[in-house]
């Protein structure tokens, strides 16, 4: 039997909800919320506690730095995500789920490729 895949969430944003429906939808035995981090402290608890996830934090930087993820779901506000994903690969998680845009510029979104990308 495989262990569930370890997700964490960065952002707040209001499609945050749909992302954690589809997990609890996939079952606990496939998929966890382990942590969720929002500039926002009070959203971070009220959504850490709303749908189970073991941790909140405001700094994503220290939850990638404490938690074991394989996944992470960027809904942070579009300027933040060049900087989210490049910590996020940095941090040696697999998986990485980006809501549109990938970045702000296409600069950015070129880096990423890359960078981090597969070529």
């Amino acid at each position: 039997m495989n262990c569930p895949r370890r997700l964490s969430l960065i952002g707040s944003g209001f499609i945050v909800d749909a992302h954690e429906i589809a997990v609890r939808k996939m079952g606990a035995d496939r998929v966890v919320l382990e942590a969720r981090s929002s500039r926002d402290d009070p959203r971070a608890e009220v959504f850490g506690r709303m749908y189970g996830c073991k941790a909140a934090y405001v700094d994503y930087a220290e939850m990638l730095d404490e938690q074991e993820l394989d996944g992470v779901v960027t809904v942070s506000p579009s300027v933040a995500h060049f900087e989210h994903i490049a910590s996020v690969i940095s941090s040696g998680v697999k998986y990485i789920l980006c809501e549109k845009p990938l970045s702000p510029t296409l600069d950015q979104a070129l880096k990423i490729r890359a960078q981090y990308g597969r070529k």
